[in-house]
This record gives structure tokens, C-alpha cells and sequence, in this order.
């Protein structure tokens, strides 16, 4: 259970993000990327993850040819700490595994991906087919299920976070999101 929250909780993070002024965001996939990101939302001013409180969020985004097994998801995470206007990142160090298969991401039946392809039209399978991917999501936290996570790693998880995922086939990439939030763990 611990490998699949170490990738689910980054994920969820990258779905839901929110800072106070707005999302920060951007598509920083090359120009012959495979995924292209069309728009990531938030109906909230901030993330708040607690207890039987829903997370909601929107994406959207485009697969430009099929996408199979050596696919893979990698996810940087870092804590912005900010002092007189100097920012410094502080990596976030991961429980378990930062990077993983694509398909094994898919395969693995939680509720995030059963929702998501529910919300965005049909099963989602490996390989990924060529089309637009968009659903709107609500996902309700089980905070204990995040009671493994040690207070100290709980505080680097809250405040303003910097994340940028790469979606890389072999040694290319070809799919990439920053995403800058504020995310508090409670």
C-alpha cells in the first residue's frame, strides 16, 4: 500500500494544486512531445488535504500517438521556502518510488484511476490510445492512510510546493508539468 500512495499522493497533488492568488502551471513538454497538457483547474482557493474533505480538480490533456509499457511517470517534488524574497527549494524526498510505469500506474485499480476513466469516458488501458483525455475529478481523502508519513516529512508536504513531472519513453521525453501550489496536510 505504501508504493501506491508514493505515487498517488504526488499525482494527487499535481491534479488538485492550487496556490492563494491561483494555480501556477505550465506544459514544459518539448515541441515533439507525445502529451500535450491543454489546462489543469481547481475549484478551490487553496489544498487543504483532510479527513472526508474532497479534493476537486479539473484536467485536460491530449495524446498525440499511442503510449505503451516503456513509458514511463517521474514526479520531482520540492518545498519553496521564501525569506526577505529569496526563495529556496527543498527537495522532498519520496516513500517508496518517484518514478513508475505508466501502465502499472493504470493497472494498479485505485479510486483516482477508476475515476478518472470513468470521468473522462471510458477505460483507460495500456497502451494509451491516441485522443484527448479530460475529466473532472473529486477524490475524498482517508487521512489514515497518510498516518505513515512522519510529521516532520508532513510539514516539507505543506506550504507553497514546486512539482514538475516528466512522462519519458526510454531515454526521451516527451511529456512534461510544473506545477507550482500551496498544499496544506493537515
Amino acid at each position: 500500500m505504501i508504493l501506491k500512495l508514493s505515487i498517488i499522493l504526488p499525482l494527487l497533488l499535481l491534479i488538485f494544486s492550487s496556490i492563494v492568488s491561483g494555480l501556477e502551471w505550465n506544459d514544459c513538454g518539448q515541441p515533439d512531445r507525445a502529451v500535450k497538457i491543454n489546462k489543469i483547474d481547481y475549484f478551490s482557493s487553496n489544498v487543504i488535504i483532510m479527513d472526508g474533505r474532497a479534493l476537486r480538480g479539473e484536467v485536460d490533456f491530449d495524446i498525440i500517438r499511442p503510449l505503451g509499457s516503456d513509458v514511463r511517470i517521474t514526479i520531482s517534488l520540492k518545498r519553496i521556502i521564501s525569506f526577505w524574497g529569496y526563495e529556496t527549494r527543498i527537495p522532498i524526498p519520496c516513500f517508496g518510488m518517484c518514478s513508475q510505469s505508466l501502465c502499472e500506474l493504470i493497472d494498479q485499480e485505485n479510486k483516482v484511476t477508476r475515476d478518472f476513466s470513468a470521468a473522462s469516458g471510458g477505460p483507460i488501458k495500456c497502451p494509451l490510445l491516441p485522443r484527448n483525455y479530460s475529466a473532472r475529478m473529486s477524490y475524498i481523502v482517508n487521512i489514515h492512510k497518510l498516518n505513515w508519513i512522519p510529521s516532520a516529512m508532513r510539514y516539507l508536504f505543506s506550504g507553497d510546493i514546486e512539482s514538475t513531472t516528466y512522462v519519458t519513453e526510454g531515454d526521451r521525453e516527451i511529456g512534461c508539468l510544473y506545477l507550482r501550489s500551496y498544499v496544506e496536510l493537515e
